[in-house]
């Protein structure tokens, strides 16, 4: 979470909203860790399914000094994190409204190269104001998607929708004898789905 100068304690606040929000739903089949970042990066939670815990760590902390932007360091210490995590999915999640400004420890190189050793991460940007759009653009790649308003409140709700999809989404497993089908039907309410894949 972007805890900068810039961020007006409303955004920070919708965007913790945010995070509570998607919790409710991932806490239930996943790990989640919480890193704030100013001029400095602060791991608020370790990786936890407790969601009093995780909630707790998402409040707005006024105790942090609020001021230049570290976003490198904050997404290269998640990456680190990340890396060290055997779960098959991951997702990053970032929320910023400011330029990279202040890192001391990550350029964007090594973050870049950090994105495509973790195959199985989806990276996912909550962007405003002054976020560097060409920047994000180049962070999220073809392995994950960014949403870029004019305020945090619009961004939050375009992350909504994500949310939502994240609560529908279906992970199918196919076993023997079934291992080499090459089309599956999944019947669900109201609808058939045809999905066609290559083992």
């Amino acid at each position: 979470s972007d805890y900068s100068g810039s961020m007006p304690a409303d955004d920070i606040a919708d965007v913790s909203a945010l995070y509570q929000d998607l919790a409710d739903f991932l806490m239930q089949v996943s790990q989640m860790e919480h890193i704030l970042f100013s001029g400095s990066v602060l791991q608020k939670a370790e990786f936890t399914r407790s969601k009093d815990e995780l909630e707790a760590a998402l409040g707005f902390d006024s105790s942090i000094e609020r001021s230049s932007t570290a976003l490198f360091d904050s997404m290269g210490l998640g990456l680190e994190h990340l890396a060290s995590s055997t779960r098959p999915g991951k997702i990053m999640i970032i929320g910023t409204d400011g330029m990279e400004n202040a890192s001391l420890s990550y350029t964007k190189e090594m973050i870049v190269e950090a994105i495509a050793a973790q195959p199985q991460l989806m990276v996912v940007f909550m962007a405003s104001n002054f976020a560097d759009l060409n920047l994000i653009k180049e962070l999220t790649g073809n392995r994950g998607f960014y949403t870029f308003m004019r305020n945090i409140r619009d961004a939050k709700t375009r992350m909504l929708e994500f949310s939502r999809a994240l609560r529908e989404s279906v992970k199918i497993t196919l076993n023997a004898p079934y291992d080499t089908v090459e089309n599956v039907k999944v019947t669900v309410p109201d609808q058939d789905l045809s999905i066609n894949f290559e083992i």
